[in-house]
Formats: structure tokens, sequence, C-alpha cells
């Protein structure tokens, strides 16, 4: 076999066992083959600092980091330098915290990073005068808004930031070894034009800084699908994989602790002053829809975790949390209080059930990708079928049906027909019959949407009935769909 210019192929079986072979353009010969496990360790006793690639909506780098974190430590491993510090469970577990989102958003905070910081927390319980210190690249960096308004600069400041973070800690430690865990386009090892509306600027990304400083003492892994296999040749190993694993949102898990910090966050009071124009990494970089800064910014804030905290608690503990919006908010407080004896212990769940359920509600972020950039094609036929497998696995949570009722529309109002009204119709009165849409976000959208659909049907009475139900509505906050676009508009 030939092998390519620097990049090595892994491959695995739909299981935690990678494989090392030259190269993905012919065909494989397993024979050849090490495990993936074997050549990180391999690396991290001849190399001063390795890069593991992950991807911020596939779980199966923090899996795998999970299960091998013990060998690397074995083989050298003091320093871990980590992108994501969301839930704030390394630093102090009693102020645990994570972002709550629409579950089907593009995003990295997921529970299975939670196993992953727990994995690290034991080892270093094993050994107390020797632990691995993790360290998150971007703590303390200052994003102003004309940042965010500038093409590639954040992109820029953050990784200049990291690196020299990573790079001092290191040149420090000249006997000790450091592993970046890093969402995978931070690790290529040169400049790229990233923007291509911008080609005349370039992202100089983390692993370029430390391929310059290390050079061979530096290598790189990426973890990728098989169908991506044959565009080596940006990393030192490519991890081959054939199916990816969706990360499960810490609020889809009824543990505790998540439910205790779901209570927290609606003890608190909404952030109502204007928000600084200063974001400082590690600090006060959660946003929402109450502060318009950029698409990502609008995603999570006070107000926006509290109404899906809303959501989530009826959801899990149904009617021991007396509280919809039909009730004034008046009596949220009084719910919430209810709750202080409530017993924990008997809510269950199984992870793996959660992943495959997430798979299908996550609809391979056609969902998001359409509220950006809605059109008649195909998405909606993925998006139909993705929500029906979830409705299969899962009828309790709203949100299936509420996107099967959403996107039916979507076809009646492309194609104008009344057939298809009826259609979408008939779907949303199924929505009207879970109790959890009364405590959910999209209640006052759900009512404009079957007014909508009764207007075209002809039916005047009925369409102003809505209206007026939806202005009957007592939410904890007003949304502007048209703005915040993530449940539709």
């Amino acid at each position: 076999m030939i092998k390519t210019k620097r990049a090595i192929v892994i491959f695995v079986f739909c299981s935690i066992y990678l494989f090392v072979f030259p190269s993905c353009k012919s065909k494989y010969l397993l024979r050849n083959a090490n495990a993936v496990s074997e050549q990180i360790i391999e690396d991290l006793k001849t190399k001063k600092i390795v890069f593991i690639g992950e991807n911020h909506n596939d779980v199966y780098p923090v899996i795998f980091m999970t299960e091998h974190m013990e060998e690397f430590y074995d083989a050298g491993v003091r320093y871990l330098f980590l992108e994501e510090e969301s839930d704030n469970y390394l630093n102090n577990p009693e102020e645990f915290r994570f972002a709550i989102y629409p579950p089907w958003m593009q995003f990295a905070y997921k529970y299975e990073y939670l196993n992953f910081e727990k994995e690290i927390e034991r080892i270093n319980n094993l050994n107390k005068n020797d632990p691995i210190i993790v360290i998150w690249g971007e703590t303390g960096l200052e994003i102003t808004q004309n940042d965010m308004d500038a093409g590639l600069r954040v992109l820029n400041m953050r990784d200049n930031f990291a690196q020299k973070n990573i790079i001092e800690t290191m040149d420090k430690e000249p006997n000790k070894k450091g592993l970046v865990f890093y969402g995978a386009a931070h690790g290529l090892k040169e400049p790229v034009v990233w923007d291509f509306e911008t080609e005349n600027e370039k992202w100089k990304p983390i692993g370029s800084y430390l391929n310059e400083h290390y050079g061979s003492d530096f290598s790189t892994y990426i973890f990728v699908q098989f169908k991506f296999c044959n565009t080596l040749k940006e990393y030192d190993y490519y991890c081959i994989y054939s199916k990816k694993v969706f990360g499960v949102p810490y609020f889809y898990v009824p543990e505790k602790n998540v439910l205790m910090f779901l209570i927290s966050t609606l003890k608190e009071k909404a952030v109502e002053k204007k928000r600084s124009s200063v974001i400082t990494i590690g600090k006060n970089a959660v946003f929402g829809f109450d502060i318009p800064l950029t698409e990502v910014t609008q995603v999570h804030s006070t107000k926006s975790m509290q109404i899906l905290s809303v959501y989530y608690l009826k959801y899990y503990l149904g009617d021991e949390f007396d509280y919809n919006y039909k009730e004034p908010s008046s009596k949220l407080h009084a719910a919430l209080a209810k709750l202080d004896n409530y017993d924990y212990r008997k809510n269950t769940y199984n992870l793996i059930d959660l992943e495959n359920y997430m798979k299908f509600l996550y609809a391979y972020g056609f969902i998001e990708d359409y509220l950006y950039y809605p059109s008649k094609d195909k998405r909606i036929g993925y998006i139909l079928h993705n929500m029906k497998k979830a409705k299969s696995i899962n009828s309790h949570d709203i949100w299936p049906q509420y996107w099967i009722s959403y996107f039916e529309t979507e076809k009646a109002k492309y194609s104008g027909k009344k057939r298809d009204y009826k259609k979408a119709l008939a779907e949303w009165n199924k929505l009207l019959e879970n109790d959890l849409l009364y405590a959910s976000p999209v209640l006052k959208l759900t009512y404009q949407k079957i007014s909508m659909c009764e207007e075209k049907l002809g039916n005047t009475e009925k369409s102003q009935y809505y209206k007026q139900k939806e202005s009957e509505v007592n939410m904890l906050y007003e949304i502007d769909y048209e703005k915040y676009v993530y449940f539709g508009y």
C-alpha cells in the first residue's frame, strides 16, 4: 500500500477499537493495523505534546478519551488542555452548571463530557500527589462586539491566546507530557482560509503554533467518518469510524444535580440590564434572546434557560411540578417550593437509549439549517422522517410531534393546498393532547400556527378562537420568534 504524505489512517468498526494503517485509497488490510490508543501512547512516550480533535456534535471522541484516559496518564500525560468548560464540574462540583438550549442545535455541551470529567477526577483521586492538571486554554480571554463582527478575528484571538498558555505551561515542565483535546479544526498544522468570502484573511489555528514551536515533538489526531476518508492531508493520524454518536444534552439526564440546577435557574432573577459589550471566556460567555449580540449568543441566557428549565422540570416531574403557562407567573415560586421534599432517586434513565433518541431528534442538523435558510427542498422530508423515528422512541417529549406539525405546515405553505393544511392541522391537534405543551416555549407559536391553518381553511371563527388562546398564555418572558428562530417562526 502507498503511504500518504504525513497522514496515517486509523479505522474503527462501530466500536472503540481503532486501527492504524497507511492509506484509505485502496482496500483495507487490517493485518497491517495497530490500535489507535497504542499509537497515541507511543507518541506520548516519544513526543512532548499530542493534539486529539473532537467534534462538537458527535461525542465519539469524548467516549474514546474517557475509556483511554488512564492509559494516557500512565504514558506520561500530566497536562490536559481543554476547549470546553461548560459545566464547571472539575473546578467545583458543588457549583455544577450547564447550558440549556434547544436540543436540535449544534452545540457541544453534552452529558458524555461529564463522564469524561468524572474519569479525570477518578484518576486524580488515585494519584493525588501527581494529578492530571486540567487547563482551559482560553480562560480570561476578552472578546468585544467589534471582535465578533470582524470575520476571523475571534478565531485568531482564541487560538493565539490558547497557544500561548499551552506553550508557556509545557515549556516550564520539561519532563511532563501534554494532551490537547479541542475541536478538530483547531489542530490544523498550517494557517487556512476558513471563510471564502474573505479569502485574503487566514485563520492560524493552535496546531499551527504548536507545529512551529515543537516540530517533530508534536502530533495530531482527528476522528472522521468512513465516508470522508479520501480527504486526508491536514493531520498526522486519521481515526476513521462508521457511525456518529450524538450526545445527550445534560437536561435529558434526570440525575439530582441536573434537576437541582434546573430549579436553581428559576430561582435566579433574569438579567434585565444591558450586558457589557465585553465577553470574558470562562466568566460571562452565556447569552440568549434577551441580549441579541450574534446568532451564537441568541441561544442561551438567564431568560432562555429559565423558559427551557420550566419545560424540562415539567417533563420529568409532571404534576409534582405544579406550574404551566395557563397559570399566572406568580405561582412559579410556590411550585418550586413544593419540590423541596421531592425524591430525586425515582428518576431513571438509560444513556444508550437517550443517545439513540437524540440521533433522530438532532436530525443531522437539518432543523437548524432549515430555520436559518428555509426553502422548499429535501430537508423537509429528512426532518419529518427523523421526527417520526424520534416519536416512536419517545412520545412523551413534545419536540418530535412539534416538528412534525411545523414541517407539515411548511409543506402546506409551499403547496397552498387545503388538503395539506388539513393534514398539518391534524398534526397540531395531536400536539395539543400532550400536557407538556402547556409548559413549553412554543405554546404561543403553536396557537399562531393553528390559527393560521384554520384561516387558510376558511374557518374564521376557529382562527379567532386560537388567537384568543394565544393572548391568554402567561409566558415567563415573551419570545420574538422572528428574531429568536430556534423554535421556528
